[in-house]
């Protein structure tokens, strides 16, 4: 019987084997609701070469938008929305490479395989580089703006974010404040059960809306 998930197993175990046991991991993955069952036990067989630690403090979730592809509990159970600590986390920053990688195929669909590799190699590592001088603020001169025009639009990445978050941080603060208020008696009640479902998703999901007659919704 071949294994169907023996390729990602052995990436994820190649990770963890430089990653300190004592940390909490959040894994993100497309079919995460499928690949993670019985997951301690798989990489638990696999060759004692390859077979890392153990897991540890470990959270299981499928990116935003693939997971609504899903069915209604994978919406809810594996969502990032639902995530303590995660924040605005979407999981898909790895493929929005897709948009500027088409156009490259065009240039090594002819290519020799070792040409190939190393091209799609050199175009990721550019666009990694790209990204990583992008996080910080940028002070580049006119004349680089002509010639960096993609790394300016990356400049100061985290400051935008960062003055993005904290605006709309006390935007919904005081949504949230005024939407508690009215309705204080059922605070106490909704709070236990969200507390109860992060610690245990076996118990009664809160983000889940039952209507008569109809089926179940998840609650966003």
């Amino acid at each position: 019987m071949i294994y169907r998930y023996a390729n990602m197993d052995y990436i994820f175990a190649s990770i963890l084997k430089h990653h300190d046991t004592n940390l909490h991991k959040v894994v993100s993955y497309n079919i995460a609701c499928q690949w993670s069952v019985n997951l301690p036990e798989c990489l638990a067989k696999l060759p004692s070469n390859i077979r890392p630690p153990a897991l540890g403090s470990t959270d299981i979730v499928i990116p935003k938008l693939h997971v609504y592809s899903h069915k209604l509990n994978c919406q809810t159970d594996y969502s990032l929305n639902y995530l303590r600590g995660a924040g605005r986390t979407d999981g898909e920053g790895i493929e929005r490479t897709h948009s500027n990688t088409g156009p490259v195929s065009a240039s090594t669909k002819q290519m020799g395989p070792g040409y190939h590799h190393d091209s799609l190699d050199w175009h990721w590592t550019h666009w990694n580089w790209q990204k990583f001088v992008g996080l910080g603020k940028c002070y580049c001169h006119f004349i680089l703006f002509i010639v960096f025009t993609n790394l300016y639009r990356t400049g100061n990445l985290l400051y935008r974010k960062l003055t993005k978050a904290l605006l709309e941080a006390k935007e919904h603060g005081q949504v949230f404040q005024c939407f508690t208020e009215l309705q204080l008696d059922d605070v106490p009640d909704w709070l236990a059960m969200a507390t109860a479902w992060e610690q245990d998703h076996t118990n009664p999901n809160p983000y889940i809306v039952i209507k008569p007659g109809q089926c179940t919704l998840p609650f966003y």
